[in-house]
């Protein structure tokens, strides 16, 4: 399988206060892909605390969500479209334990032509039901005047004797005739 050029991630290193507390997150790696699609200098952001991060750069690449969902040695994924870049990305935020360190990785896979697949499949259907539904009307009622009741098939002029309500669509313009004559 062949993966998009427009996926990327960001790796944080956790910094930890004096008491071994959980303080912040320190950017130290950019992907090679990060510079050509979020058209950020990586220069800008690399050796910056994420909070910092965040705050010069809150509308872009929803840092502002991420930084609110991330936590040392939890996994956290979700996707969303990403305006600035046009596409929907799944964003995957997990712990990478290398070399007794505590690294946090941050995975945005594009998922655009996933998402376009759904909504096309989700037209079809809708266009599929509207098929069936014409086709279930088609049942109840033909160009002869032919009506399914009760698995049989009747004419307007022998429900109209039964009693039985004659469904609207069926109601052509001979129905009104029709009605005379059965009176």
């Amino acid at each position: 399988m062949e993966y998009p050029a427009t996926d990327f991630y960001l790796k944080f290193k956790t910094i930890y206060n004096n008491e071994g507390y959980f303080s912040d997150f320190v950017l130290v790696y950019v992907s090679e892909m990060f510079n050509e699609i979020a058209k950020i200098q990586s220069e800008q952001l690399l050796g910056k605390s994420f909070s910092e991060i965040v705050v010069d750069n809150a509308d872009k690449l929803y840092f502002k969500e991420i930084y609110l969902t991330m936590i040392p040695n939890k996994k956290f994924k979700f996707d969303t479209y990403i305006e600035e870049l046009g596409r929907w990305y799944l964003i995957n935020i997990f712990t990478d334990k290398g070399n007794e360190q505590d690294y946090v990785i941050v995975y945005y896979a594009d998922i655009t032509g996933i998402k376009n697949n759904i909504q096309q499949e989700t037209a079809s259907d809708n266009i599929r039901r509207e098929i069936i539904s014409l086709t279930d009307k088609t049942r109840h009622c033909n160009k002869d005047n032919l009506i399914s009741y009760d698995d049989k098939r009747y004419s307007v002029e022998k429900l109209l004797e039964l009693d039985v309500e004659v469904p609207s669509d069926c109601k052509t313009e001979n129905f009104d005739a029709i009605l005379k004559k059965t009176k």
